[in-house]
């Protein structure tokens, strides 16, 4: 007896639903190693678990021993804000950005990047100069901190793995 049709769907924003043909005859089966029931399949409407940022394997295996897996990216929203400050009097030749990240998950540390460009905004990372955002970010913590350029340059917030991680502009 083989599991098929599996299917990984957002159960809520921090959970997910996994659903399967059940194969007949069988009344319970292993998902990452935890029994779970056929009884349990039915009330619940499928497997439901936290999401975990990053990649997760789903192993999901008959008393038997045939295992079938599925993959599941959940990706980390990074919300940023920036906000230019120009200088003056004898600082009027810089400017600053104060730049503030907030992310739905943990963020290691140099996953957030920016950009410097001399005279227009930098489309990717290989459009300037790439600095690293060297701090990790804890979940749902905003995060903050000011970067000096000189008048004419101008920054753009990237990230290192786009597979993992988006960047949205607040």
């Amino acid at each position: 007896m083989q599991i098929t049709n599996i299917k990984i769907h957002e159960h809520s924003s921090h959970q997910i639903r996994i659903t399967f043909n059940w194969p007949l005859g069988l009344q319970e089966v292993y998902i990452n190693a935890k029994l779970f029931t056929l009884q349990e399949y039915k009330r619940l409407g499928g497997y439901i678990t936290k999401k975990m940022p990053g990649e997760t394997v789903y192993s999901i295996c008959t008393p038997e021993g045939r295992p079938t897996s599925a993959t599941f990216i959940c990706k980390t929203d990074i919300v940023f804000a920036l906000a230019e400050k120009m200088g003056w009097g004898y600082d009027s030749g810089y400017k600053s950005y104060e730049l503030t990240f907030k992310a739905n998950y943990p963020v290691p540390e140099n996953i957030v990047c920016y950009v410097i460009k001399k005279n227009s905004l930098p489309r990717d990372i290989s459009d300037g100069t790439l600095y690293y955002w060297s701090e990790p970010l804890a979940q749902n913590t905003p995060t903050s901190g000011i970067v000096r350029t000189k008048k004419d340059e101008f920054i753009q917030i990237f990230v290192k793995d786009e597979e993992y991680y988006g960047v949205i502009q607040a």
